[in-house]
């Protein structure tokens, strides 16, 4: 089990996590040259220095947890919604593998894939560092917070079928509701992480 100033933390993780994915998304305060998403990413790297990883390795699941973030998923968010194609993601390859359709913009499955594999992007180094030194469901439960954010934007989407309700601005939409939820997941997996590491 892990020590007492990891899982405090982690638990910080789940709001920080939360109201940076949203500010990656375009809440203020705006953050310039991308900074949000770095900052997003930086709670995986005390979990990795518990684990005992090398820091060479931290630096590397660091960055690809960044590129992760910044490989987009402006196709994927509205889960099959909008009446117009936009440009292939960078990781739109692999959904077209998983689903054997290729840029099908009116698609929910499709777009829920999408989400899943660019969620999965940001969390996956992290986890194969975590896995390497041999916690397993650690590892699993950080690499699944990842592929939450197809749940995320799904719950974005029942809650605001209309795109926008009388909430408080920068939470009035479904992305915007599905951005917030989407950093929780990640921290939820963090704090999920912390109890696991053996």
């Amino acid at each position: 089990m892990a020590e007492a100033p990891l899982i405090i933390i982690c638990a910080v993780s789940v709001p920080y996590m939360a109201w940076l994915s949203r500010m990656s998304g375009g809440a203020k305060p705006s953050l310039p040259f991308g900074l949000d998403q770095w900052l997003l990413c930086l709670p995986f790297i005390p979990l990795m220095i518990f684990v005992h990883a090398p820091v060479w390795l931290i630096a590397l699941a660091y960055l690809s947890s960044v590129a992760g973030v910044r490989t987009g998923h402006g196709q994927y968010m509205d889960l099959g919604r909008w009446n117009k194609p936009v440009k292939p993601e960078k990781l739109d390859f692999i959904v077209t593998i998983l689903t054997g359709r290729k840029d099908n913009f009116k698609d929910w499955k499709r777009d829920a894939v999408g989400d899943a594999v660019t969620g999965a992007a940001v969390t996956i180094g992290p986890s194969i560092v975590i896995a390497a030194t041999g916690n397993f469901w650690a590892a699993g439960a950080l690499f699944m917070a990842g592929v939450m954010k197809a749940a995320a934007y799904m719950i974005g989407w029942a809650v605001f079928p209309e795109r926008k309700l009388n909430w408080p601005e920068d939470m009035d939409e479904a992305t915007e509701l599905a951005e917030l939820l989407r950093g929780g997941f990640l921290g939820a997996g963090m704090t999920a992480a912390c109890f696991l590491v053996v």
